[in-house]
């Protein structure tokens, strides 16, 4: 049966300006480093990075409130949604059309999409597995407005080269490890940074990473397990990676990828890193919540990385090539994706010549 939780919505912390955190070990010139990166506006110049990346951090889990619908049952859960679709819409159907989401190129329907955030809403140590479908639609309410306000950056349609190509810039892999977690590899140290600065568009990234994440969006196995995250820093400077992607395009993407997208993340793993990444973690650390906290693993310079990731998630999921941490996996998800959209685009060009 359909009942409501028990829970309290949870409070946002103070806003407190990072400029104002002392550290012992951070000196003066770092901290105008990071004032000037915390001070710069994104978001069409309406706020600071910080309160972006605050905002963004808070959107992890999503709230519950006490008066929000649960249901043990998928099939009520759906139904639930779908009813608040229908009266979400109304004076609003353009917009829930999302009609430049790229659908046809997964086989995916709307309700495609309302079972992704379903998924996503189930709550956790709850023997029932209650979904939580308030909480999936305030989340899928947050997706709608992210996709309406880049319609102009999504409206054409999309085309396997074009992905491919920031692809083969962006180096990322994907792997299932063996829990079945989707498992996206991110390595600083081999993306092609002249391709990703002064070849490719912000544009064209942009909508390689939502493209991205609609592949993660329609995949069971990630819908069900979540996704673990691993990123190899490259031992990049600070200057280096806040530079690597526009500020704007970059907290756009962490506004997706962290805030709306409907997968779990699990764990995410960073290693190859300088101190300036622990530096980050602890002004971040009082913005998170205890949960996300512990999903967050910086790997120390002094442990093996690929003992400590291949432990966790099995050595056969590690791609070959990445980082130092001696691969194995030759296989990769998304490309895989890829060549079979190519594949089949080129067998439907043949039998219409």
């Amino acid at each position: 049966m359909i009942a409501t939780t028990k829970g309290t919505m949870s409070t946002n912390k103070k806003e407190e300006s990072p400029a104002d955190a002392i550290y012992d070990e951070v000196d003066d010139d770092m901290k105008v480093q990071l004032k000037d990166f915390f001070d710069q506006k994104v978001d069409g110049g309406k706020k600071s990075v910080w309160s972006m990346s605050v905002e963004t951090f808070g959107m992890v889990d999503g709230s519950e409130t006490k008066n929000d619908i649960l249901t043990p049952k998928f099939d009520q859960a759906m139904m639930a949604i779908q009813t608040m679709v229908k009266v979400a819409k109304k004076g609003k159907e353009e917009m829930w059309k999302l009609d430049v989401v790229p659908m046809d190129q997964f086989n995916a329907t709307m309700d495609d999409v309302l079972r992704s955030f379903i998924m996503w809403s189930r709550k956790e140590g709850d023997g029932n597995g209650n979904f939580n479908v308030s909480k999936a639609f305030r989340r899928l309410e947050s997706y709608v407005s992210w996709v309406e306000s880049h319609r102009d950056d999504l409206k054409e349609p999309f085309n396997v080269e074009e992905i491919k190509k920031v692809a083969d810039a962006w180096k990322c892999n994907f792997t299932y490890d063996s829990k079945d977690r989707a498992v996206w590899w991110f390595d600083m140290g081999q993306m092609d940074l002249v391709a990703i600065k002064k070849n490719l568009s912000s544009r064209d990234q942009l909508r390689y990473v939502f493209y991205l994440c609609q592949f993660l969006m329609f995949d069971r196995k990630a819908q069900e397990n979540g996704m673990v995250i691993v990123q190899s820093m490259g031992e990049k400077g600070m200057i280096d990676t806040f530079t690597m992607i526009p500020m704007d395009l970059s907290s756009q993407m962490d506004r997706l990828t962290i805030g709306v997208l409907p997968i779990r993340m699990k764990l995410c793993y960073t290693y190859n890193h300088l101190r300036w990444v622990s530096i980050m973690m602890t002004i971040f650390k009082p913005f998170m919540s205890s949960k996300m906290r512990s999903r967050i693993v910086v790997i120390p310079r002094k442990d093996d990385p690929a003992k400590v990731i291949g432990d966790d998630l099995g050595k056969d999921c590690i791609p070959v090539g990445f980082g130092d941490l001696k691969g194995k996996s030759k296989r990769d998800l998304f490309y895989d994706f890829l060549d079979k959209k190519k594949l089949d685009a080129e067998e439907e060009e043949g039998l219409e010549c």
